[in-house]
């Protein structure tokens, strides 16, 4: 016959042996968490790394989009965007992308004249201007150039 010591001793053994088992699942668990963490961390360590591809001749292609005015910065980000990819060693033409109702004269006569001056500096690499929907006015006065 069993006492109820006994008996009480025998649930306590095993509810002792059941939170061990619990404990060790979790402890599993968390490690494979870890594991994979550090994994995908080398992983994209590794893989985020390219290897330098040799690339050959470029197109650039800079936008001029919007109001010619002061408050959309496109006499800034044109002549720069310009600059750029002309003094690009890989660049052998250049396009403006044009879509514009145009604007101000005073902006559109400054980009015309920096077009005029980067060919000059840049006599080997064309300067084209494709149109896209709207070319007017000032647009298209920077486009004559």
């Amino acid at each position: 016959m069993e006492t109820w010591e006994k008996s009480a001793f025998k649930k306590l053994l095993l509810e002792t042996l059941k939170e061990q088992r619990a404990s060790r699942r979790w402890k599993i668990f968390f490690r494979l968490i870890w594991i994979l963490i550090i994994g995908g961390i080398l992983y994209m360590l590794m893989h985020d790394q390219k290897e330098p591809t040799k690339v050959g001749p470029a197109v650039g292609v800079v936008d001029l989009s919007g109001v010619i005015d002061s408050e959309n910065k496109i006499y800034d980000n044109v002549s720069q965007g310009l600059h750029d990819a002309l003094e690009d060693k890989r660049t052998v033409a250049v396009i403006i992308r044009a879509n514009s109702p145009g604007g101000s004269p005073v902006y559109s006569d400054m980009l015309y004249n920096e077009v005029l001056r980067l060919r000059k500096l840049y006599p080997k690499k064309p300067i084209s201007v494709v149109v896209e929907q709207v070319c007017a006015s000032g647009c298209y006065y920077i486009a004559a150039a």
